[in-house]
C-alpha cells in the first residue's frame, strides 16, 4: 500500500468522523450548561467569538479556543461511545465516562469527584477509549 493511498484514507476516516454545526448543537445537550452556551450561540445563533467573549466578559480567543475544544471532544468516538451506551456501563464507569468524555473533566478532577485514585481513572479512561474504538 503507498503513502498516498493511507493519508488519503486516513483523511476520508477523520472526514467521516467530522460532525456538522446542526449535529453539534443537537449535541450540546450533553455538555455542562456553560459549554452548551457555546456551541448553541456559535453553531445555532451564528455569534461571532467577539460577540460570544462580550456576552461571556472575556476576551474571544479565549473563547475561540474553548469553542474549538468542545467540538473537537464533542467528535471523538469516547464522546459518541459514551452517549450511545453510558446506561450499559457499570455505575462506577459510567460516573468517570460523563466526567471525562462528556464535561470534558480531567483526570485529576474526575478522581476528586469520584472518590477513586487517579490509577483507577486512568484504567477506566484506557478501557473506554479502547471499547469506544472497538465500537467504531
Amino acid at each position: 500500500m503507498d503513502l498516498k493511498h493511507v493519508t488519503a484514507a486516513s483523511q476520508d476516516r477523520r472526514t467521516a468522523l467530522r460532525l456538522d454545526p446542526e449535529q453539534l448543537v443537537r449535541l450540546a445537550d450533553a455538555l455542562p450548561r456553560d459549554e452548551a452556551h457555546l456551541i448553541v450561540g456559535r453553531f445555532a445563533e451564528g455569534l461571532t467569538y467577539r460577540d460570544l467573549a462580550r456576552r461571556h466578559r472575556t476576551n474571544a480567543r479565549l473563547i475561540r479556543r474553548r469553542v474549538e475544544r468542545i467540538a473537537a471532544r464533542m467528535q471523538s468516538p469516547e464522546f459518541r461511545f459514551t452517549l450511545l451506551h453510558e446506561k450499559q456501563l457499570p455505575a462506577r464507569m459510567r460516573k468517570t465516562a460523563r466526567l471525562l468524555f462528556l464535561h470534558g473533566q480531567s483526570l485529576r478532577e474526575t478522581a476528586e469527584v469520584t472518590g477513586h485514585t487517579l490509577h483507577r481513572i486512568r484504567t477506566d479512561r484506557a478501557t473506554l477509549s479502547t471499547l469506544a474504538r472497538a465500537a467504531g
